[in-house]
């Protein structure tokens, strides 16, 4: 009947080319029904035709691929010995597994992280009266600034947020043009105006400019690897939807983080 599983021992293939080992021949029936042409002249049906497909290592034959033994025929003085199962020999699991490692290397090389690049976009800088101003030129024509604090000798400073490029999850956390930047959980004590900090602190990490006499947001660090169990994939997904760490408990029991409701909130006695 259908899915019943023979072995045709005459088909048996010593010289394969992917294995030192002889591969068994295994077929699975499929089709099975009575043959038109096989009836005795009664009328009564006497071919019962099968149609058989190969056997593959899928998960209905797992019993059967795993327990048949694969037989050596290059042992000692022709001599056959058992060198792992069938399924081992006729498997393509690992080579699913290395097309997908080779899909995710490439996915990784187009888009390395989620939304747009404006790494590549340059971002026009300003004076110390926040006119924009051509990078490395001097501010000597500029206007009288409105700070008395600011004046007009220091020269061009960084792009502020106005001028920041925008777009879908567009921030990286790097400051325009290639500009440095200082990162810690807490602003410089002594910052120059167009001076960047990344302050860690935030979640996601914010990017901040000194414009002389306070910090402003420029943007937030929402650019990040989408590949699944990355260590710098900060998406929902995979830090929580697929969270895998566990807490223990001060009496030494271990729990997950991930739990369901139905085992969080479990009735407990009272006495």
């Amino acid at each position: 009947m259908n899915g019943d599983v023979v072995e045709l021992f005459h088909l048996l293939d010593e010289h394969a080319l992917s294995t030192e080992s002889a591969i068994k021949r295994f077929y699975v029936a499929g089709d099975c029904s009575w043959a038109t042409e096989g009836f005795s002249p009664t009328w009564y049906p006497h071919l019962w035709r099968v149609k058989l497909t190969p056997l593959v290592d899928s998960q209905e034959y797992k019993d059967i691929t795993n327990q048949i033994k694969a037989t050596n025929t290059l042992g000692p003085m022709g001599t056959n010995t058992a060198t792992g199962t069938l399924g081992d020999l006729i498997s393509t699991y690992d080579k699913y597994i290395a097309v997908n490692e080779a899909v995710v290397v490439q996915a990784e090389k187009e888009v390395p992280s989620s939304g747009y690049d404006v790494s590549k976009i340059y971002s026009p800088v300003v004076d110390a009266n926040n006119v924009i101003s051509t990078a490395g030129a001097s501010a000597d024509n500029a206007t009288n600034t409105a700070d008395s604090d600011i004046t007009s000798d220091q020269g061009t400073y960084s792009p502020p947020e106005t001028q920041n490029p925008k777009g879908y999850l567009s921030g990286d956390g790097l400051a325009p043009n290639g500009l440095p930047v200082a990162a810690g959980v807490m602003f410089p004590s002594s910052p120059e105006q167009g001076d960047y900090c990344l302050r860690l602190d935030y979640l996601p990490n914010r990017l901040f400019r000194f414009d002389g006499k306070r910090w402003v947001k420029m943007e937030d660090n929402v650019r990040t690897n989408l590949t699944p169990g990355a260590a710098n994939n900060t998406t929902q997904r995979n830090g929580f939807v697929n969270n895998t760490n566990t807490i223990t408990l001060s009496n030494g029991d271990v729990i997950p983080e991930r739990q369901t409701l139905s085992q969080v909130l479990r009735p407990k006695a009272d006495y």
